[in-house]
């Protein structure tokens, strides 16, 4: 086991987890790094050895029901030495002392088995999905720019999706300038959906609908150029959707739980996820 010295990350330390980032080849910015911070700052953390930064995670709290790991990085010099494993159990101390009913977050193969190890559970897959040159269709008189005064709208249809309250991250996308539209029907918000850059692609998504046509004619408003979005298996539209938009398939995840499961009213309007260090 190496020795490791952890701290809380802070602002400072951005430019050395985006690096991380890149090395891993992930779609993050450093404004979604400062938006963890802002979230969380007690909740990120950065591992030390031989005097110098190695590895990140960090943690979200989602009302009292949900708390999200995420950003699990760790720089190849220092890889397979166990400084993961010492992360998530941190992380989950951090998480458990915030009181929430359950823990998540999204696995890669390889991580999914440490994670069993750990105690989680699988809940579901999540596919990732490519566009090099997807073109936006016009929006119909449905969809229209969201406002701030839909955020509290947006935040409820978001809660039944996934079953946790997530205001606080939606207001935060919002304001950090995510292309956001919603779908309204009869003077009803039914759907909503967000746009916003990375650092390789556009990524879409979180995209929640009560109507699974809604959910796909706001993807299909907001997709354009290269797009990274991650669609739950257990969607059958959205699989639909991106196969009838020449989308292809780029890798699996596994949504993972320790504690007592949130469980979403209503999964079926659950089209897209906000990312997998997000959910």
């Amino acid at each position: 086991m190496t020795r490791l010295k952890l701290r809380y990350l802070t602002s400072a330390d951005i430019p050395f987890a985006d690096s991380l980032r890149a090395i891993a080849g992930w779609n993050q910015t450093t404004r979604d790094w400062q938006r963890f911070l802002d979230l969380n700052p007690n909740g990120c953390l950065l591992a030390e050895s031989e005097g110098r930064p190695v590895a990140t995670a960090t943690t979200v709290t989602y009302g009292g029901e949900l708390g999200w790991i995420g950003m699990m990085l760790v720089h190849p010099d220092f890889r397979r030495r166990g400084i993961a494993r010492v992360l998530i159990q941190h992380s989950i101390e951090i998480l458990q002392s915030a009181r929430v009913k359950a823990i998540k977050l999204d696995a890669t193969p390889a991580g999914r088995e440490i994670y069993l190890r750990m105690g989680f559970k699988d809940e579901f897959t999540i596919t990732r999905y490519q566009h090099e040159t997807a073109v936006a269709q016009k929006s119909g008189a449905a969809i229209r720019p969201a406002t701030q005064q839909d955020v509290g709208k947006i935040a409820e249809l978001d809660q039944a999706a996934t079953g946790a309250s997530r205001e606080n991250l939606l207001a935060r996308l919002f304001a950090d300038g995510s292309k956001t539209v919603v779908h309204e029907s009869r003077s009803q918000i039914t759907g909503y959906g967000m746009l916003r850059q990375g650092s390789l692609a556009s990524y879409l998504g979180p995209i929640v609908a009560t109507d699974p046509n809604h959910a796909q004619q706001i993807a299909s408003t907001l997709a354009c150029g290269k797009i990274f979005c991650d669609l739950p298996d257990l969607n059958s539209a959205a699989a639909a959707w991106a196969n009838s938009q020449n989308f292809t398939r780029q890798r699996t995840l596994t949504r993972m739980y320790l504690g007592k499961n949130v469980e979403s009213a209503t999964p079926q309007t659950y089209f897209a996820i906000a990312a997998p260090d997000l959910g």
